[in-house]
């Protein structure tokens, strides 16, 4: 799945509809460029019962180098298929993630998603995994 960058900020009508608060910022400039394409590398549904954080975000590493979430209203989809390695779990709060098994690891994205500690390799690793992937369904669109 890849995801095309569509807006780095929230208009009012999106803001109403996404019920957030005037002071939520959502100007997103400096991780995103409009008109790139990013590899997904996961979606997460979450429920937050105060409504500041539910919604639909995607996992993808922007501009600054590492592993962060965004709101989909950023993004058209630009490549639909998503990774045949992906594996779908429901949580106890009710938020839903569907991503990588490496991301499943105990503190694994609260550790990544830190600026100064996380492991390249690792995020090489799904990254590579991720472009395999649209390899193998890219031959067999081919081959029908």
């Amino acid at each position: 799945m890849r995801a095309k960058c569509v807006s780095t900020t929230i208009n009012d009508v999106q803001r109403q509809e996404l019920a957030l608060k005037p002071y939520q910022q959502m100007d997103v400039r400096g991780y995103l460029t409009i008109g790139k394409e990013y590899p997904v590398l996961g979606l997460e549904f979450e429920v937050d019962p105060q409504g500041f954080e539910s919604g639909v975000y995607i996992w993808i590493v922007p501009d600054v180098g590492y592993l962060v979430r965004f709101r989909t209203v950023y993004f058209e989809i630009s490549d639909p298929p998503v990774s045949s390695q992906w594996q779908i779990q429901l949580h106890h709060a009710g938020n839903v993630t569907l991503w990588p098994p490496l991301f499943y690891r105990d503190d694994y994205l609260e550790t990544y998603c830190r600026q100064d500690e996380y492991d390249q390799d690792d995020i090489r690793a799904v990254l590579d995994a991720f472009e395999e992937v649209i390899r193998q369904l890219t031959t067999e669109a081919e081959s029908r």
